[in-house]
């Protein structure tokens, strides 16, 4: 549960900050703004990442996980942390 809140917040966070663009591009349409804004948006999407990759459990960050196994585990991980896992 505390992943898909934390997805959550992140997505909220992307649309504030798409709104505040759209907003800085109507009212002031200058393009060194524009540029500084999307290199924010950028560097805070990067430690947003960086924060739930390493919120994840060891075996999950292993590298030598093959992509397929790494995605059958990322979702039983998310299932037991989610109320459904539970039962």
């Amino acid at each position: 549960m505390r992943y898909i809140i934390i997805i959550i917040i992140i997505i909220i966070i992307i649309v504030v900050v798409v709104v505040v663009v759209v907003v800085v591009v109507v009212v002031f349409n200058n393009i060194i703004i524009i540029v500084i804004i999307i290199i924010v948006v950028i560097l805070a999407d990067e430690a947003a990442a960086t924060r739930v990759w390493n919120s994840l459990p060891a075996d999950l960050r292993n590298a030598e996980l093959s992509y397929s196994r790494f995605r059958r585990s990322l979702n039983t991980f998310l299932f037991q942390q989610s109320d459904h896992g539970a039962l």
